[in-house]
């Protein structure tokens, strides 16, 4: 588990305080039409949501715009942010 908040601690200085349109357009750039295995860690509450899809920018879209997501990670990203 130490690994894994290191990693995603690393994540969080790169993306830093950017913009939720700066976010999307990274992310559009890195994962259209590539398929994988991704993860949503809360900081605040220490919780790993863990998915998979063959689109990942369009599941990342969706997740960020409540479109088809898991209720309890849209309920996070509700209420702590992205």
């Amino acid at each position: 588990m130490t690994r894994l908040l290191l990693f995603f601690y690393t994540i969080k200085i790169f993306i830093g305080s950017l913009h939720t349109t700066e976010i999307h357009l990274i992310t559009k750039l890195e994962l259209k039409g590539k398929s994988g295995i991704y993860g949503f860690l809360c900081r605040t509450t220490n919780k790993l949501y863990i998915g998979s899809s063959v689109q990942l920018f369009t599941c990342f879209n969706e997740h960020l715009k409540g479109f088809r997501s898991n209720t309890i990670l849209q309920n996070a990203i509700n209420k702590y942010n992205l």
